[in-house]
């Protein structure tokens, strides 16, 4: 049936995962990569366009016992826009577990809450860029259109608190992942 649409003439599988319910695959190398104490800190960042809310859930194999670390405070923590934006493509920016996060931040960005936020947060950002592609989107763009849309963002005032490093940075491009 695909095949009949226009454009699916001659598409096909090109690989899948090795077996079903995969959690650790690739990550799209980004800008600023999230860790496990940025995660159970709850740190909070002024370039939040997303925000994280799930344990650090890990699973190490089978007969292991799986572990899960929760966030300190208020069980959030907030996720920046360079954490979504490709280090070394303008135009690309990635949501939920193609997120650069080490194993541990991983653990809990990749969940589908989680993935929701920050693919709306990257589905944004490549809007914006696709529409001004000699004007750079920065993080106040994005939030604002976020807000527009009824998006549910951390409290920038906030950010002041327990913080993560951050600078307002710009993005070039329009591809999300």
């Amino acid at each position: 049936m695909l095949r009949a649409l226009p454009g699916w003439a001659h598409a096909y599988i090109a690989s899948t995962g090795p077996e079903l319910g995969t959690r650790e695959s690739r990550h799209v190398v980004t800008r600023r990569r999230l860790d496990r104490d940025h995660v159970l800190h709850g740190l909070r960042d002024p370039d939040a366009v997303a925000v994280g809310a799930w344990p650090v859930e890990y699973h190490p194999g089978a007969g292991v016992p799986s572990t899960w670390q929760y966030i300190a405070d208020g069980g959030t923590y907030d996720i920046p826009l360079p954490a979504l934006a490709s280090a070394d493509t303008a135009n690309l920016f990635a949501a939920g577990r193609l997120l650069d996060g080490e194993l541990g931040a991983a653990a809990s960005l990749r969940v589908m809450g989680t993935s929701f936020g920050t693919g709306h947060a990257a589905g944004v950002a490549a809007a914006r860029t696709s529409t001004h592609p000699a004007t750079p989107a920065r993080t106040q763009e994005v939030r604002t259109e976020l807000q527009r849309q009824d998006a549910r963002l951390p409290d920038l005032h906030l950010a002041s608190g327990r913080s993560g490093l951050s600078q307002d940075q710009s993005y070039q491009g329009s591809t999300a992942v």
